[in-house]
């Protein structure tokens, strides 16, 4: 370790993976968010919103939840 260029490497590769990790996180908390919505919660959303797509985009990946997944 007495090496700076090993050090570097090593915060670098510490960093990398600790920003991988927060995105892991990100993307856990996204889907279950998504999956803890009710259909009737986005039904009602979208009466109230007519032309959202992202509100008939999440309705299409509900519907099929394995599909969604893999």
């Amino acid at each position: 370790m007495d090496d700076p260029l090993n050090l570097i490497i090593l915060i670098f590769e510490v960093i990398t993976l600790l920003g991988f990790i927060i995105l892991s996180a990100f993307f856990s908390s996204a889907e279950t968010a998504l999956f803890s919505l009710h259909k009737l919660q986005l039904k009602k959303i979208q009466k109230e919103e007519e032309n959202n797509w992202r509100i008939k985009s999440i309705i299409r990946l509900l519907d099929d939840p394995q599909r969604t997944l893999i």
